[in-house]
């Protein structure tokens, strides 16, 4: 309904064709642009937090897992190659899922299974063994409602991303932008509460980990 309303309010039912001759100017323009990252970054959900709003020290020492170093190093921070060398840690990874359905068509693209990191899984292996050794930022992909139970104890810092790029997200890292985003769908605690749940009923699970709507508190 609310992006009805924009439509709406942007004239797209009364005159909805392309003018032509604009569009070269209008499409990624640098004001445009401006305000695509902006909005990326806003969106990004703080979790938890005990960085403050500059997450990564100003000119630090960064090392970094899924993020391009030279976005990085563009801001002005120096990318390591080893967790004992940094000040901090990023990392960025996926919410965990099952390949369930491999040998079908549509089955190949989907993200099911279980919700929740597993003590077999690489990826968390990784953020375990980094965060015993360097101030840990963990930064999720939320494709999907993820428990994150696990990496509650290991991230200094905990943020849910929907698809931000990497510049965007180091200007939330950088203390640059504030992010203002909310969940969109409460991150339950465990999968015995996401198996207790109703099907048919939204965010009903007990003790949400973080329940819908949530942003830590500002």
């Amino acid at each position: 309904m609310r992006i009805m309303v924009v439509k709406f309010d942007l004239g797209l039912f009364e005159n909805p064709y392309v003018d032509a001759a604009k569009a070269g100017t209008i499409v990624g323009s640098p004001a445009f642009m401006r305000e695509a990252l902006a909005a990326q970054s806003k969106a990004v959900v703080i979790l938890q937090n005990s960085r403050g709003a500059r997450m990564v020290p100003a000119g630090g020492k960064v090392f970094l897992r899924g993020i391009a170093a030279a976005v990085a190093t563009e801001r002005g921070f120096t990318v390591v190659n080893s967790a004992e060398q940094a000040d901090v840690a990023v990392i960025r990874i996926n919410s965990p899922y099952q390949a369930l359905h491999p040998t079908f068509f549509f089955g190949s693209f989907q993200h099911e299974g279980d919700l929740d990191f597993k003590d077999s899984d690489t990826t968390f292996t990784f953020v375990k063994a980094t965060a015993a050794k360097v101030p840990t930022i963990v930064v999720v992909y939320l494709d999907r409602p993820a428990i994150l139970t696990a990496l509650v104890p290991l991230a200094k810092t905990l943020l849910g991303e929907f698809g931000v790029s990497d510049g965007a997200l180091f200007d939330v890292l950088s203390g640059k932008v504030r992010p203002t985003g909310r969940l969109p769908f409460e991150l339950p605690r465990s999968m015995e509460a996401v198996n207790a749940q109703q099907s048919d009923v939204p965010h009903d699970s007990k003790a949400p980990l973080f329940p819908i709507w949530y942003r830590l508190p500002q």
